[in-house]
């Protein structure tokens, strides 16, 4: 799905695009050095100089994009080339030329999707803009935060949202910029001219909620309307990141559902997708596995669907904006997971208590077999 063109209303003045030709922008060691925000800072320090030609080369690509002049296979290769040309240059060199053109307040599109590629460095980007902002996280560390953090003030178009997202979150190793990852989600995510329409751009970043993964944001997605809104892309961003959440952090939603009985009650499949992924191996996890069947009020289309797909062992596959691909329960094989979760299901049918939802039981023993009997510990004992 292509991002719609944005109304004046969407666009900041950060995310202009000018009809007329590109004027560069001056050179930022031209420019008025930025005050010092503490008495303890540089004062009246020069901006880093640009590099003379990768500016003027940038400018020369905006002309070419602005103009219509690329096919995407050209549009490819120039882009491909000025990255590295940027990254030939000494980091504090290379954001300075970036943040001199993005500061320059210009745009084009590239006629290319919003593609994020392995480690969430971009393999494609719609806009000139956006392919700066990739650019940009990839050099200096500092200057990156700093113009993402002011980006993200200026409320800009979903896709430069996402990547400026992107560039704090991968200078956040120590929890410091979590608060401002959390607060600039949740702005994205309660945005109604995005929401209307989301793009590529806005549906990648539902990556944050992934990296972040508390139990505050997760209660902000149950309450977010985009499953309710009949969005089909929104709903699925929403399902997935919330399965991801489960995947890489489960005790996350666990507290969330331990403290609500009434846990996505309006999503019934949601939620037995999600517990289907208890580990049956996890005494924790047996515990809230039994809170599930005996003290959750479920229709018996949700406890078909649960014992359906229980143990739940598939997951999203794909590049993501900050966060790594996930696999299932590194503490087991998928075999051994699934004989743990047999063993764990038969001693419940046994039990009375479990006599309303037998049936389901039943079922995910006819599909699972039967746990395998115990070792035959004389078989492995040497003769003496």
């Amino acid at each position: 799905m292509q991002p719609a063109d944005p109304t004046p209303a969407q666009q900041s003045s950060l995310a202009f695009v000018s009809p007329a030709s590109p004027a560069a922008p001056p050179p930022a060691s031209s420019q008025t050095a930025r005050p010092a925000t503490s008495p303890d800072a540089p004062v009246n320090l020069p901006a880093p100089a640009t590099d003379p030609a990768v500016h003027a080369e940038l400018g020369a690509l905006l002309a070419d994009f602005k103009k219509g002049l690329l096919d995407r296979p050209a549009a490819l290769a120039r882009l491909q080339a000025l990255k590295a040309a940027i990254h030939a240059l000494s980091p504090d060199v290379a954001a300075a030329t970036l943040i001199a053109w993005l500061d320059a307040a210009q745009d084009a599109a590239t006629g290319l999707s919003f593609q994020v590629g392995p480690e969430g460095v971009m393999s494609e980007t719609p806009t000139f803009r956006t392919a700066l902002l990739d650019w940009l996280g990839q050099t200096d560390p500092s200057a990156s935060l700093e113009y993402s953090q002011d980006l993200l003030a200026a409320n800009p178009r979903a896709e430069e949202y996402a990547l400026a997202l992107r560039n704090i979150a991968w200078l956040n190793p120590d929890g410091e910029q979590t608060s401002t990852l959390r607060q600039g989600f949740l702005q994205l995510l309660n945005n109604p001219e995005l929401t209307a329409n989301p793009s590529p751009g806005y549906l990648e970043s539902f990556d944050i909620a992934v990296a972040v993964a508390d139990a505050g944001l997760v209660r902000d997605l149950l309450a977010y309307q985009g499953a309710r809104t009949g969005n089909d892309y929104l709903s699925r961003a929403t399902f997935i990141a919330l399965d991801r959440i489960m995947l890489r952090n489960p005790e996350v939603i666990l507290d969330v559902f331990a403290a609500n009985p009434a846990f996505l009650s309006d999503q019934p499949n949601w939620r037995a997708s999600l517990l289907a992924r208890l580990d049956p191996s996890d005494p924790k996890h047996v515990d809230q596995l039994t809170n599930y069947l005996l003290k959750t009020p479920h229709t018996e289309a949700e406890l078909n669907y649960f014992s359906s797909i229980y143990p739940l062992a598939n997951f999203f596959e794909g590049n993501r904006l900050v966060t790594e691909w996930e696999t299932v329960n590194q503490k087991q094989t998928i075999p051994e997971r699934d004989a743990s979760a047999s063993k764990l299901v038969t001693s419940l049918v046994a039990d009375p208590a479990y006599k309303k939802v037998a049936d389901s039981l039943n079922k995910i023993l006819k599909r699972l077999g039967p746990p395998p009997p115990p070792a035959d510990v004389f078989a492995l004992t040497p003769a003496m």
